[in-house]
């Protein structure tokens, strides 16, 4: 498996010398300058087990969106969010992915899984119980359980796990997992932080929007909404705020923006003009996401328009990839799901309640269920622009409701020649075949 050891050795010491500093938050975290050495007595220990956490937070934010591959980007281009202007990255844009070539956040989704499991086995080993600790490792399981349900909604079906024995030694995992698979190990993430975290914390709030984004993705929208509806965190717990935000965090001079960094900042990629295919969506008109003229991009002819999304304007802008705003937009598809009128009226006060209530009429009934559905996925495609969920979406269209991949993602003639393959998720990166199992995938259905 392509595993950075030299880069996790990096990170451990890095954060190592944050707790030996005694400093914690969030900007020296992104921005500690990195030793070369770590020695085990100083990771067996309360500082180090608080520094491995560090590190294990560091690297899930970094498969979500760091400056080199990450899962909104190529979520992004996959999908209809976003058109390559670089040289080199056509075949994920026009889903004929590649798996010899980049770009793949997978690696990153491996050590962001296993540093977090060495992290909570270091914090229950090394630090003392009560509801710092508490926080912390419900904090982990919360962000275990976002990461594989994002990850299998990116992934194809049969991805290979490799772990870190107590020697540090690669372990190969056997088995391949599917996509079902690992929504159920997320599941399984997201109950262990709500049982650990204490009442108080808003990290049950990230536990909930990543518990019902998986039910929903397993196909069970009932359930999703009753996890972020009140009592869906406990009894006697609120609605999940629709003001509650959980941000990917990033820092000018160290884990940079990656939006940022591929699109305003290189001209590398940048949003569709008007629609990418006839089934995509008009990214440009909707004051949701919007966009600018920047210049053309990397390959000299394909003009880069930069989505006016806050998260992607500066290096050290956080991306929200948890939102209350999220369980409203469940919340209504579940109530469509179930015939409830009520959805409507859920998805006009989202509108009616934002930043831009101005710009955005009131919603109507298109009256047949295949355009109600169109309309809520719009919606979540509007309030979620590059948030790492539309491929998901889009997968669900086709296994929830009976769309095929033709109807939903772009297809037909490539802008830049040829026509779109028939993607619709991507494989890890052919490096993870030194994992004797893994072969490829075990399909690519959606």
């Amino acid at each position: 498996m392509k595993f950075d050891i030299p880069r996790m050795g990096a990170t451990l010491a890095a954060l190592l010398l944050i707790a030996t500093l005694g400093a914690c938050n969030t900007d020296e975290l992104l921005e500690v300058e990195t030793p070369d050495q770590i020695t085990p007595d100083k990771v067996n220990s309360p500082s180090g087990a608080l520094a491995l956490r560090s590190g294990a937070i560091r690297d899930f934010y970094s498969f979500f969106n760091s400056n080199v591959e990450n899962a909104l980007l190529v979520g992004g281009m996959l999908s209809d969010e976003l058109i390559n202007a670089r040289n080199g990255f056509d075949h994920l844009d026009q889903r004929k992915y590649d798996e010899n070539q980049s770009p793949n956040a997978f690696s990153n989704f491996s050590n962001a899984r296993t540093n977090i499991i060495r992290a909570r086995e270091a914090l229950i080993e090394f630090t003392a119980d009560g509801a710092t600790r508490q926080s912390q490792l419900g904090g982990l399981h919360a962000m275990h359980g976002l990461l594989l349900a994002a990850a299998a909604e990116l992934y194809c079906n049969g991805v290979p796990f490799s772990n870190l024995d107590e020697n540090r030694e690669f372990v190969f995992d056997p088995k391949l997992y599917t996509n079902t698979e690992l929504w159920t190990m997320a599941l399984a993430q997201f109950d262990s932080a709500l049982a650990i975290l204490p009442a108080a914390d808003a990290l049950r709030n990230l536990a909930r929007i990543g518990k019902a984004r998986t039910l929903l993705d397993l196909g069970r929208p009932a359930d999703a909404a009753t996890v972020v509806r009140a009592g869906g965190g406990g009894v006697g717990s609120a609605a999940v705020a629709t003001n509650y935000v959980f941000n990917v965090e990033h820092s000018a001079t160290g884990l940079a923006n990656g939006a940022n960094a591929w699109i305003p900042a290189s001209a590398n990629m940048g949003v569709p003009p008007a629609r990418e295919t006839v089934n995509g969506l008009d990214y440009r008109s909707d004051p949701r996401v919007g966009a600018r003229f920047f210049r053309n991009g990397q390959d000299g002819t394909t003009p880069v328009w930069v989505p006016l999304v806050a998260w992607v304007q500066t290096s050290a802008s956080p991306v929200p990839v948890a939102t209350g705003t999220e369980a409203r937009l469940i919340e209504a598809e579940a109530q469509l799901t179930a015939g409830d009128a009520g959805w409507l009226t859920t998805l006009n006060t989202l509108r009616s309640g934002s930043t831009f209530a101005a710009q955005l009429p009131a919603l109507t009934d298109p009256g047949t269920p295949a355009a109600r559905q169109d309309l809520i996925m719009t919606e979540r495609a509007m309030w979620l622009y590059l948030t790492g969920h539309r491929v998901g979406d889009l997968r669900r269209l086709i296994r929830q409701y009976g769309r095929t991949e033709a109807q939903v993602f772009p297809s037909g003639a490539y802008f830049k020649g040829g026509t779109y393959g028939t993607d619709v998720n991507i494989p890890p990166p052919f490096g993870e075949r030194n994992n004797p199992a893994f072969t490829g995938c075990l399909d690519r259905n959606a």
